[in-house]
């Protein structure tokens, strides 16, 4: 028994150091990755309409062909960054096939400034802390790769809010309906926003799953 709990032990002290490890790779890489050239920048063709989520996806690449993701997943409406990514691959063929790809699948994407980006970014992160809601936390990686950017010189207006300039949320999957709206109601008052929120949860498409990063 001894034997067996001494054997437990090495692998959660292995399997720890082995978290470690990652971590420290991935801040390792995303700092160097904000020196790399931008290989790619799209957004939502539809980014404009504040009644559907709008994405934003920022790829830089390293001399040696080793490429780093930035994914948004922005609620103009409402929310604000509701949902963020930083994923790498070992080269432009995995890239493509294992996340641009489905990236495509789910949403129209078209090229874009790096500045207009980051501007949409910018003005959805906080129209969204004006009304009580903070980014989703793993923005603050994923920020990064945006560093160098210049969203004061886009000239492209960003609209927020829903109509007559009131919050409008659509109600997510995942969502904490009751929590958000619990939000609204203290920081814009009842009536001062408008929401769809399904009795029944809607039919969901299918999600990739990126949990196994390369960094």
């Amino acid at each position: 028994m001894a034997k067996k709990r001494k054997t437990r032990s090495q692998k959660k002290k292995k399997t720890t150091k082995s978290s470690i490890s990652q971590v420290l790779t991935k801040k390792r890489v995303l700092r160097e990755a904000v020196d790399w050239p931008l290989h790619e920048c799209l957004i939502s063709k539809e980014w404009r309409d504040t009644r559907q989520l709008a994405q934003v996806m920022v790829a830089r690449r390293a001399p040696d062909g080793y490429i780093v993701v930035a994914g948004f997943m922005l609620d103009l409406g409402c929310l604000g960054i509701k949902d963020a990514l930083t994923v790498g691959f070992a080269t432009e063929v995995r890239y493509r096939e294992e996340y641009r790809s489905h990236l495509l699948a789910s949403q129209e994407m078209i090229p874009c400034d790096l500045d207009l980006a980051a501007k949409v970014i910018d003005e959805a992160q906080k129209y969204a802390a004006s009304i009580g809601f903070k980014p989703h936390s793993d923005s603050k990686d994923a920020l990064k790769l945006i560093v160098g950017a210049n969203p004061q010189n886009c000239s492209e207006v960003v609209p927020v809010g829903g109509e007559n300039g009131k919050p409008f949320y659509f109600a997510g999957p995942y969502d904490d309906s009751d929590r958000i709206l619990r939000v609204l109601d203290r920081t814009v008052g009842q009536g001062n926003y408008d929401y769809v929120v399904f009795l029944d949860e809607p039919p969901l498409g299918d999600v990739v799953d990126f949990e196994d990063e390369e960094f």
